[in-house]
């Protein structure tokens, strides 16, 4: 439990406030743990996406409370782990329109030097320099 503290303003005094459960110790019993379960997934996807993506996202979590019909000490509290997840950027490529209107990944202007080949980079050698 956690007591919350106040100041008198006029005194400056300080004054204990209600013994009040964490809110964490409440997720974690909700539904045998599954909410905070669900809400360590949604957290952990969210952050995957937001460095992937580079782009913002969040995570929500909304607690529902309603008393029991005829009650009003007791509870129904049920909790939503919701998320809105980054979009990435769809990928693209540059196109030339030839003389038809044709789409092309080359450009019908350039010109085509034949005999060109594309050699490939030999591998690099690791040279060990403590000897």
């Amino acid at each position: 439990m956690t007591t919350i503290q106040t100041h008198d303003p006029k005194t400056g005094e300080v004054i204990d406030g209600p013994q009040i459960r964490p809110f964490a110790e409440l997720l974690t019993t909700l539904d045998h743990g599954a909410a905070h379960a669900e809400a360590s997934r949604v957290l952990h996807d969210v952050v995957t996406a937001v460095r992937d993506t580079g782009k913002p996202g969040s995570v929500t979590i909304q607690i529902s409370l309603k008393p029991l019909k005829g009650s009003t000490d007791q509870l129904v509290i049920a909790a939503q782990v919701g998320s809105k997840l980054p979009k990435s950027e769809p990928s693209a490529a540059v196109f030339f329109l030839d003389d038809d209107g044709n789409l092309s990944r080359h450009d019908p202007r350039q010109l085509q030097i034949d005999g060109l080949r594309v050699v490939e980079p030999k591998p690099t050698r690791t040279v060990n320099t403590h000897a």
